[in-house]
């Protein structure tokens, strides 16, 4: 059993209005501000017992373990993590470049050829969804979202509907382009069958467009997704 502390939010309010500031000779105190002519301080209370009792003293000091909230934390005996890390072939930690681990789109490629499970099971991984948010040049990287939550609710549905989409099936075209995995592995799978990456990519032809709005929705959709008309 672990035991975590943090600020409690009358403490955070103190050190905002400024308050509240720290000692020079003991750490484990703190003293309120009076007020001045510049600043209205309210007087700032504490109670602690001796052996008279409890007493309410003014908080010029102030213990800070009075402005300390303590959890407990402890470990599952079921632990069930949101996110899945695959140890023979992790996708690179980010901030890392000088140890030699550097997220670019051939990290990407090679990470996705590792992949032979679910595409739920290849987005479980935290820092492949953090690489995809935060890729500006990617144009998954503000759909990212509507992955993360299949992430969170284990739905493979979502997740195979998102790697349907036109935004993935075109970062798998850009695979392609640059030599995509000359091994001729099946590097994923969208719904536990392993498909190569030209069948991914040409799966956005099963797309139906709005005759309405013309945008390109999933097949199996029934309703366009922007203007919320019939197919």
């Amino acid at each position: 059993l672990l035991t975590c502390g943090f600020s409690s939010n009358q403490g955070m309010a103190l050190v905002r209005d400024e308050c509240l500031v720290p000692t020079h000779d003991a750490p484990e105190l703190g003293y309120i501000r009076e007020s001045t002519s510049q600043q209205y301080v309210p007087d700032v209370f504490f109670k602690e017992k001796d052996k008279y009792g409890e007493m309410t003293k003014i908080a010029r000091p102030l213990p800070v373990e009075y402005l300390l909230v303590q959890m407990p934390a402890a470990f599952p005996l079921d632990p069930k993590p949101m996110f899945i890390e695959n140890p023979s072939c992790p996708f690179p930690i980010e901030n890392r470049q000088e140890l030699g681990e550097d997220q670019n789109f051939n990290s990407l490629m090679k990470y996705i050829q590792s992949q032979h499970g679910t595409f739920l099971t290849t987005a479980s991984n935290f820092h492949f969804l953090l690489f995809l948010a935060s890729s500006e040049t990617l144009p998954v990287h503000d759909k990212v979202f509507a992955l993360c939550d299949a992430v969170r609710q284990r739905d493979v549905g979502a997740a195979q509907a998102w790697c349907s989409g036109q935004e993935w099936a075109t970062v798998l075209q850009i695979m392609e382009a640059q030599g995509g995995f000359a091994d001729g592995s099946e590097p994923m799978s969208v719904d536990g069958a392993p498909q190569t990456l030209g069948a991914l990519a040409s799966g956005v032809s099963s797309q139906w467009e709005c005759k309405h709005c013309t945008f390109h929705n999933i097949s199996a959709a029934q309703n366009c997704e922007v203007c919320g008309l019939p197919r």
